[in-house]
Parts: C-alpha cells; structure tokens; sequence
C-alpha cells in the first residue's frame, strides 16, 4: 500500500492534539484517495451542484490555487520535516466538496489516458459524437462531456502529449491541514468550526453532527434493538423518508428533534436559530448532551420500538404517522413537560406507563382518524408544521392527565376533528 509523503510547513500544538500544515502533490492526494472517502460518519453528503466548484476543471489545468483541505490521521509517521501515512490511515474533516471535483477530474483523465493508449481515433471524433459514445464511462465516474472535453483540448493544443496533464497534477501542490490525536467529539466541533456559515452543511445534518457520537455509538452493537433501523440525513432527507418509514424505521434528525423536546418539554422548531443556541451553549439541551448515558438512550429506544409494536398492532395502516417529525416532537414535548410538572426522576417510569395504558386502551390513540382531523385546516392561514406538533402535544398532555387522575378525565378516544378545529388564532 503506498504511503504519502508530505512536508510539514509548519506545526502548532492545540491541547492535547498536533497539528501540521503541510504539502504533498495533487497526484499523490488523487492516487492514493481511499475508496470509501465519502463515508466517513461525520461528513455531510457530497453536493451535486456547485457553479464554482463546477469550474474546477479550469483551476486544475491551469495550476492555479486550491484551498487548502483539513485532514484527521489515525496513524502516522514523522521522520524530520516530513509525516508519512498510508490512505486507510485519514479521514476527510474539511474539503470533501473540493476532493470529490478534485477525484472527478482525476479520474477523467485517467480514462483520456487509457481511450488514448487504445485508439486515437477519439481525436477524430465530434463534440456531438464524442459525448454520445463516452456517456456512460462518463457516468460511472460520476464526470460530464465537459470536463472530458476540457482534457482533450488541452491535450490537442499542448502536442499531444497526455504526460502534460500528468504533470499537471504531479506539478500542482496543496496545503493540508493533519491534525493528529483528535478524538471523536473534537473531530465533530472541528468540522463544525470549519463549516460555520456554509450553506452547503444541512441544518439537521449539524443535528446529527452534535450527538451522533453520543447516540449512535451507545446502541450500534447491542444485539437487543436488532429492529431498531437509523436513517441518516445524507441517507435520505426526513421529508423523503416520512412518505415511506416502514416499521422500525427512525429518521436520526427527528429523534434528536424528539430529544430536545423531551429535554425543554416544548414543541421545539428545528431552524436556523435551534442550531445557534446549540452552538452558543444557550441551550439546556448542552446538558443532555453531556448526560446522555447509556442507559437513558437505552430507555428512549426501548420506548420507541415498544410504541411503534403498539402501532403495528393496533393500527397497521398508519406506520407512516411516527415518521413525522411534528408527530415525534409533539409527543416527547408532552412526555417531556409533564415530567418536569411533576419531578419524575426516570424517563423509564413515564414511558412504561404510557405503553402499559396504551395496551390497556388502544382504541385511545386513535391514529385512523388524525389525517382527517387534518383536513379541517386552512394550509393558506397557518403553519401547517407548528399546528400539527401543538395538536400532537395537546392530544398526549390529555392522556397523560388520564393516566395521573383517572377519574377525573374520560378515557375516551382521541377527538383529532376536535384538536384540529378548535385550533384558532395559534393555539391549540
């Protein structure tokens, strides 16, 4: 397996981690890229279409500037004023955008390279033509006429020499940033850090960005939630996935969504002023993060699995309801304001309660008859988002009033007509 050489510009020591800046070639970046370099858990999805980053072609071949890219090693060598490291060896924390065009690129020239090696009659051959019999291998790397085209005018116009264009990326060398010793929470801040103000980073993705660390890692080997499927935002948008969740199925932003309302029991937005306090550390929901433990995620699933058999079960047809988010924050938001209002010390005792009253009378819920209680709302007057989670909360705060004081409320099925035409003005 090659190893990359880079030499170290300068260096500077934060905390417990080091960090070089250092240089190496294009070339050696593009060649020895691992497979899976858009995998890395923390990375948000590579995005399709960019008008700059459209133009890279342009930057490459005439070796002007590239941003600098942030780098995380697991493993490395420093011998002098150079660090060694192989490609299994780094993760991608800032420049994924830029590498993904970067690869593209790479890769096209490599396939000019073997057309060239093979048959020169592609010199011959018309844009027109050109683009029709090369649309597939264009496709499978992901690249376009374009950039195609781009290589082979230079090629033609510097004399055909292809090792030109190898020169180029040989030539060409950018500065990384290696940070070493970074665990994973200082991996998920960095990348926060770098990517502040960027539109291109989801607001729910900076969601998972702050507690997937906490979340994911605590339940993904226990045998016990086998049925307990994550879906990640760079997976599928929350929006795509609510049209057809399946049972078992939980959207990782609308739990973290769920969280926070469980934590402020309030029917919480997520928008762009959430994530601010998120990051502001203005937000009580920094303390659940820090006490996120192992049995309390252990808890909220637990509930979630055992809510979502109680669906199945007694109402099949409506699987879809729960993968809403205004039906998840809703929910937790009443679960969640009546343990403050009433001091309870564990999660685990408020929602055993639930599902044992559920179980105990399933017709209550009632979830045949909430999409037309919906029907009575005027989508031109409100916020259809906001009406949904405030009717959900109310709906919930009356069963759990029933399951304190049963005999001062009916236990009676849930009126959703009712909650949803009674909504005026903004409140439920």
């Amino acid at each position: 397996m090659p190893t990359i050489e880079a030499k170290i510009l300068d260096s500077r020591v934060d905390g417990t981690s080091t960090c070089f800046l250092a240089k190496f070639s294009l070339y050696d970046y593009l060649n020895n890229l691992p497979e899976n370099y858009k995998e890395y858990d923390i990375q948000r999805e590579v995005v399709s279409t960019n008008v700059y980053l459209d133009k890279m072609i342009e930057t490459v071949l005439n070796k002007h500037h590239i941003p600098s890219i942030v780098l995380v090693l697991q493993k490395f060598a420093r011998k002098h004023d150079k660090v060694y490291f192989k490609e299994v060896e780094y993760k991608i924390i800032d420049g994924l955008q830029r590498t993904h065009r970067l690869k593209i690129i790479f890769d096209t020239y490599k396939l000019l390279k073997s057309e060239l090696a093979e048959n020169f009659d592609i010199l011959e051959l018309s844009k027109f033509r050109l683009s029709k019999k090369y649309s597939k291998q264009l496709s499978v790397i992901k690249s376009n006429f374009k950039i195609l085209s781009k290589l082979l005018d230079f090629y033609k116009e510097n004399g055909q020499n292809i090792n030109l264009i190898e020169a180029i990326f040989k030539g060409n060398f950018i500065w990384f940033e290696l940070w070493t010793d970074l665990n994973s929470k200082q991996q998920v801040e960095k990348m926060l850090l770098l990517n502040a103000g960027h539109k291109p980073v989801k607001l729910k993705h900076q969601l998972e960005l702050l507690f997937i660390n906490d979340l994911l890692l605590e339940f993904k080997e226990k045998e016990k939630f086998k049925e307990f499927q994550l879906i990640r935002e760079k997976d599928e948008n929350s929006t795509s996935f609510a049209k057809k969740r399946e049972f078992g199925q939980f959207h990782f932003s609308q739990l973290i969504s769920g969280l926070i309302a469980f934590d402020t029991g309030k029917t919480i937005v997520t928008n762009a002023n959430l994530v601010s306090k998120l990051q502001d550390n203005d937000y009580s929901i920094q303390d659940l993060s820090n006490e996120l433990s192992y049995d309390f995620v252990n808890d909220i699933v637990e509930f979630l699995i055992d809510f979502d058999n109680f669906i199945r079960d007694n109402y099949p047809d409506e699987t879809k309801w729960f993968g809403r988010e205004t039906s998840m924050v809703g929910m937790f938001a009443a679960l969640g304001n009546y343990r403050i209002q009433n001091e309870i010390e564990r999660p685990k005792d408020l929602f055993n309660d639930v599902i044992k009253f559920l179980h105990e009378n399933p017709k209550t819920l009632n979830l045949s008859e909430y999409d037309n209680g919906r029907r009575n709302l005027d989508l031109s007057k409100i916020n259809f988002g906001d009406v949904n989670r405030k009717v959900v909360f109310k709906a919930f705060t009356k069963i759990l009033e029933t399951i304190q004081n049963p005999g001062l409320f009916h236990n009676e099925p849930i009126d959703w007509d009712k909650h949803f035409t009674n909504y005026k003005g903004g409140r439920v």
